[in-house]
């Protein structure tokens, strides 16, 4: 069903909310709905018809990251080389070429906007990562510096036009970048300062483009301004040094990506890429694996160890970070868990996994108050209760020390049979 100013919807599917009469919503003063408003009309399917509808397979420009039909960004701090990799992706889709991990399934055309290098230096950038034999008409590069004026400001609907009409059918269209494109005099910070661009980058999406915003990085780390911008992107990449970097090295920077939709494996691990650019040769890229220097640091306290407020006082991480690093990757960073597993059990006790607050199996009604226990391999803790007993009457306990406390990592339960 589709309604509009034409095809009104019938007066007993109007909701009452709607304050309506015959139809026709009344106004109570405001002024009349502009032209292109009265225009608009709003399509709803069922559920049914929707899953039988023959929407196509998503497709991609490059990897599975960077999807047609798709708005993605990628930030970074300033002089990282976020340029530089956006050139690089702008080649590849458009000459079908390998950049990185990602292949290019099929070669579309790209609009690269730029509104802040100066021509000569673009120049340089595109020139050092192309070869004679690479063919770069598929490229449409838009530069301010090329403008008698300077490109138009992209939040006005007349700029929006006229990138518009550079675009074919599935281009991917790459803006570098929002500070330099977008100034419509508002507070970056303000979310309502993204509202004209972001229903223009939705709108490229329905008609089949796909977008890469070039953004810079905050003082945190985060893509600068509001986070608003990030809530219609598919991909959202943050280019950034690696701890042990020198100048000497050149453009090397860590690429992570921060969101995703839909992509996942290889594509979108963390990645480190090594910009090479040799006397007399095409510039290229090399990729490396990233060391995570945090975690490593975890490790090695936790086998020295040190307790989760020491290793956060060494390393300079908060405790929390600390505890998601051990509890992300697990077993690996505790090799004795399996031996404690296995101490407790030849104790008598149950392994209940991660659950805090665990109650003895098979707990009778009339037993209180409830036990949950914390075995280590130097300790046993009961939260409440008496001590447990085993069937000769002695405390089942790996030491005498018995505290109170339980519950806050892994817990165990004494098993009833034998210590109550």
């Amino acid at each position: 069903m589709i309604y509009s100013e034409l095809n009104p919807p019938p007066i007993d599917e109007i909701p009452p909310w709607a304050n309506c009469a015959q139809g026709v919503p009344l106004t109570d003063g405001l002024p009349p709905p502009s032209q292109s408003q009265s225009r608009i009309t709003v399509k709803a399917v069922t559920g049914d018809e929707f899953l039988a509808m023959a929407i196509p397979e998503r497709e991609y420009f490059l990897g599975r990251w960077l999807p047609v039909k798709g708005l993605c960004m990628v930030h970074a701090w300033r002089g990282v080389g976020k340029t530089m990799f956006a050139l690089s992706v702008a080649k590849s889709v458009a000459t079908g070429e390998r950049f990185a991990r990602w292949a290019v399934p099929a070669v579309r055309p790209v609009v690269y906007v730029d509104g802040e290098m100066a021509a000569t230096q673009m120049k340089d950038r595109l020139q050092a990562i192309t070869g004679e034999q690479d063919d770069l008409s598929n490229i449409t590069l838009v530069a301010d510096d090329l403008q008698a004026e300077g490109l138009p400001d992209l939040t006005s609907e007349t700029g929006q036009r006229i990138i518009e009409g550079f675009l074919k059918p599935e281009s991917l269209l790459i803006l570098d970048n929002i500070s330099c494109l977008f100034r419509d005099g508002a507070d970056e910070n303000d979310a309502r300062s993204w509202k004209s661009a972001a229903e223009w980058l939705r709108k490229l999406r329905r008609e089949g483009h796909g977008v890469l915003l070039v953004h810079h990085s905050g003082k945190g780390g985060a893509q600068r301004g509001t986070s608003k911008r990030e809530d219609i992107l598919d991909t959202v990449i943050h280019l950034k040094r690696s701890e042990d970097y020198s100048p000497a090295e050149g453009a090397v920077f860590e690429i992570h990506f921060e969101k995703c939709r839909g992509a996942f494996g290889d594509d979108v691990e963390p990645l480190k890429l090594h910009y090479h650019a040799d006397k007399g040769a095409v510039a290229h890229w090399t990729t490396s694996e990233i060391v995570d220097h945090d975690y490593q640091a975890v490790v090695d306290g936790l086998k020295a160890g040190k307790s989760v407020r020491d290793i956060a006082e060494d390393t300079g991480l908060s405790k929390s970070e600390v505890g998601r690093l051990r509890q992300s990757h697990g077993d690996r960073l505790h090799p004795h868990r399996d031996r404690q597993a296995q101490h407790c059990r030849s104790a008598g006790l149950v392994d209940l996994g991660s659950r805090p607050n665990c109650r003895p199996q098979n707990h009778p009604p009339r037993r209180t108050p409830p036990m949950a226990l914390r075995c280590t391999s130097s300790v046993t803790e009961v939260s409440r209760g008496v001590r447990p007993r085993s069937a000769d009457g002695y405390a089942r306990t790996h030491r005498p020390n018995v505290t109170n406390q339980c519950g806050r990592s892994t817990a165990f339960a004494a098993d009833q049979e034998g210590l109550l």
